[in-house]
């Protein structure tokens, strides 16, 4: 959302463009990656499948992440060009491209805190949209209307997460119960006041 005057106009194609000017860009980690130890087989990987211990068996887990095959790069085959025969089945993995379950498990994370970061950007119409870029601590964001979410938080990496300043929590309930569609809601305004009385740290 820009937060200070911008000029507006209209290229030689008739699209829509502003040019750069203060722009306020929310951003959040949104659904966070991680790994930890499978509460299936407790990490080891396989696990005992039936009640009756006569009968029972040991199975390989598959709530595990499986370990990749790096002898043919998960492929299941192998091929060697200089001897340029036909491709072979791979003997370590047996042709399933995988060694077996890892003893480990995916757990993602969702990341409610919403930070802020003021940038200089300019904006070009993409169909429907005004989409532009900023560069924001090494990194490139592409953006998109409104706080360059389209009145949503953009994604950002933890490195440029940490750096960026934390929206104090009444922006934050203001921003939930804003209704805005595609676009700032009615917490725009207070939105803009606290950018321009914080821009020396935002940008």
């Amino acid at each position: 959302m820009y937060i200070e005057p911008s000029a507006r106009g209209y290229d030689r194609s008739g699209q829509q463009v502003t040019r750069r000017a203060r722009f306020l860009i929310l951003v959040s980690l949104g659904l966070e990656r991680t790994e930890e130890v499978c509460n299936v087989c407790s990490g080891f990987g396989k696990y005992v499948h039936g009640d009756d211990l006569d009968n029972a068996r040991i199975l390989p887990c598959y709530h595990c992440i499986p370990i990749p095959c790096a002898a043919c790069d998960r492929k299941g085959w192998t091929f060697d060009e200089a001897v340029d025969e036909h491709a072979n089945t791979c003997e370590a993995c047996k042709g399933s491209g995988y060694l077996g379950p890892s003893g480990k498990m995916v757990k993602y994370i969702h990341h409610k805190e919403i930070r802020a970061l003021v940038r200089k950007v300019a904006m070009h119409q993409c169909g429907h949209f005004m989409m532009g870029r900023a560069r924001v601590f090494g990194s490139t964001l592409t953006l998109s209307g409104s706080y360059g979410g389209d009145g949503l938080t953009v994604e950002v990496p933890r490195e440029v997460f940490e750096r960026a300043v934390p929206l104090p929590q009444e922006l934050h309930d203001a921003w939930n119960a804003g209704g805005g569609h595609n676009s700032a809601g009615s917490e725009a305004f207070a939105m803009r006041e606290w950018a321009l009385a914080h821009l020396a740290e935002l940008e």
